[in-house]
């Protein structure tokens, strides 16, 4: 996400330590892939709550990699779909369990952006025509834009919805967004709701950032229009009381995506400093912390 940050001249000094993670992430990833795939099939990997943890942590890195470096992913899709299959078949045998429905949703977003990353890479090899990939580039998009009707009432239950923002800052008038908004910040059991409604607005905006930049078209009012709900969404998590404490350290890969994506004005650039430099602030708190506690011994 740096490379998006550069390109629009707000990226930090911080954002050039990422080249050496990429090549690290690469080494890993390639390892993890010879021995999954030597020691087990995809239906083996569901079979034992270990494995799917494996799985889960590997078509991770797997799908990023696969997106940024433009190769696709080096598993098939049958890892992906057998992932989701067996949350699909969990959530029929526990209709009440919330955390199995999210692991469905979670999972299909796995196999969403996998499908999206080999197409891409199926087109910059020209390894498919025209018609079928705009074909499946508009079945991505359908998914994309309805994935919140898609999703189990219980995960977009209303009732859940923040509205008190009692304790909170006030709104702030160079804020570029409202974080008050009573419609969009799930609370109680539903926060991940939040969470997963980022990982589809950055998806979203991920594919239509890779599909216009390979048809050579200008960039859509809807991507301006995602990173905007992204920044709303992100700052309403940060901004509630009841949020885990540096919440936004977390969000850091959503934010870095959103921000890449703003209105280029100094009131959106100034924004977006604000925020990634709270990140900058909280990641050097962490790392402090961590080096005094492991100096206590």
């Amino acid at each position: 996400m740096n490379l998006f940050l550069w390109e629009h001249g707000i990226a930090t000094n911080k954002a050039k330590e990422h080249l050496g993670d990429w090549v690290n992430c690469v080494g890993h990833q390639s390892a993890a892939y010879q021995i999954l795939t030597e020691l087990y099939t995809p239906q083996q990997v569901v079979e034992n709550e270990t494995l799917r943890m494996v799985l889960q942590w590997y078509t991770h890195f797997d799908v990023f990699a696969g997106m940024i470096s433009g190769k696709g992913t080096s598993i098939g899709m049958e890892w992906f779909k057998a992932q989701h299959e067996w949350d699909a078949h969990q959530v029929t045998q526990k209709p009440n369990d919330l955390t199995m429905k999210y692991r469905e949703r979670f999972s299909r977003f796995r196999v969403i952006a996998a499908d999206m990353a080999i197409l891409m890479a199926r087109k910059s090899k020209n390894a498919i025509s025209d018609d079928d990939f705009d074909s499946e580039c508009e079945a991505i998009v359908e998914e994309l834009e309805n994935f919140e009707q898609k999703m189990d009432p219980a995960l977009r239950d209303e009732s859940k919805l923040v509205t008190d923002f009692s304790g909170t800052p006030p709104l702030d008038p160079d804020d570029i967004v409202d974080p008050y908004d009573p419609k969009i910040l799930y609370g109680g059991e539903l926060f991940a709701t939040n969470h997963l409604t980022l990982a589809f607005h950055g998806l979203h905006l991920m594919f239509l950032y890779q599909f216009h930049e390979m048809q050579g078209k200008p960039r859509p009012p809807r991507m301006q229009e995602l990173a905007l709900k992204m920044c709303q969404l992100i700052e309403a998590m940060e901004y509630h009381p009841d949020s885990p404490s540096g919440i936004i350290l977390g969000l850091q890969a959503n934010l870095g995506m959103a921000v890449a994506f703003l209105p280029l004005d100094e009131k959106h650039i100034m924004w977006a400093r604000r925020k990634l430099a709270a990140v900058e602030s909280l990641g050097y708190f962490v790392t402090r912390h961590a080096m005094h506690r492991e100096a206590d011994g």
